[in-house]
């Protein structure tokens, strides 16, 4: 019977599974996901230690393990305490850490999460993002975004998303914000949105800004009901520039995608799905009759 992904890994935690066997016996998938369990526990940081309650809680283990108890039972209760140990490393890739008075966002997962600040607004994380702000936010509502989110912000004092590409600054209102590489998307679902780039423009609800760095902004519109559809598991785009295309494909399935002689500045229109990656550039080149080879073993893409 084949193993399951958390059984493997409990295994390997407890060190019955060699570094060969898994380079023998287990997929290319599974040596990434141990591979990234062991980068994000590289960089965790430990938290204090109250060294007098560590020792009294050692003594109690002491006391406890004096007791008349199966040595079978202890071991049952080992690898409960291993899978669990496993679950939350898994479920670590996507954290919230303060560092340095500044509070970190990292969603490193494929799937999106949720934050909300402290004035109540509601942050949609896609994946592969992050977005750091000051401890003191409640006087200061700025934060800095390297990726995706849409924004549900309560009203108050002004509002304010700083990201390579360009600001983005509101009151209260609701909008997208896709910023990779050299591209800023911003949709507005509700509200105003004051988006500044190589100039300030001011989006009502349906609007959106396509800007790539160097280059002049282009205004448009599109569906409000699509406006953050990633959240439900599809990305869709309207006249968008198939480099914004390209980037949020790359970062959904943590692909690396090369292009060679493609004008990304050429519009796409249309949809990918986020659970089948086949499917998701069948659905992106083919429309635009681009070709492209996927080497699925080390997830790189080539569009020709």
């Amino acid at each position: 019977m084949k193993e399951n992904k958390e059984h493997i890994i409990a295994k390997w935690l407890e060190g019955n599974i060699s570094d060969v066997e898994l380079n023998t016996q287990y997929d290319a998938d599974m040596n990434d996901d141990l591979k990234l369990i062991i980068d994000t526990t590289d960089t965790m940081e430990v938290p204090p230690m109250d060294s007098s309650k560590v020792l009294s809680n050692i003594k109690a283990d002491i006391a406890q393990a004096n007791t008349v108890e199966p040595v079978q039972a202890k071991v049952f209760h080992l690898k409960y305490w291993v899978s669990g140990i496993a679950a939350i490393l898994i479920g670590l890739l996507a954290f919230t850490t303060l560092m340095n008075n500044e509070v970190v966002v990292s969603n490193n997962t494929l799937a999106y999460t949720t934050h909300q600040l402290p004035d109540g607004s509601n942050i949609k994380i896609n994946a592969n993002t992050r977005l750091d702000y000051d401890d003191n936010f409640l006087d200061d509502r700025t934060l800095t975004l390297d990726g995706e989110a849409f924004f549900e912000v309560e009203k108050g004092s002004t509002f304010t998303v700083l990201t390579d590409n360009g600001n983005v600054t509101v009151l209260g209102t609701s909008f997208n914000v896709f910023t990779r590489g050299e591209n800023l998307l911003v949709a507005c679902k509700t509200g105003k949105v004051k988006v500044s780039t190589d100039r300030d423009y001011i989006l009502g609800p349906g609007d959106k800004i396509a800007y790539r760095k160097n280059s002049v902004s282009e205004k448009s519109t599109m569906a409000i009901n699509d406006i953050a559809s990633w959240s439900n598991g599809k990305s869709i785009f309207e006249s968008s520039p198939l480099s914004i295309v390209v980037e949020a494909l790359s970062a959904q399935y943590n692909v690396t995608i090369n292009n060679t002689k493609v004008d990304l500045s050429q519009k796409f229109t249309g949809s990918f799905v986020h659970d089948d990656l086949d499917k998701a550039l069948r659905m992106v080149f083919l429309p635009m009759e681009v070709s492209y080879q996927l080497d699925s073993k080390n997830k790189v893409v080539t569009i020709q």
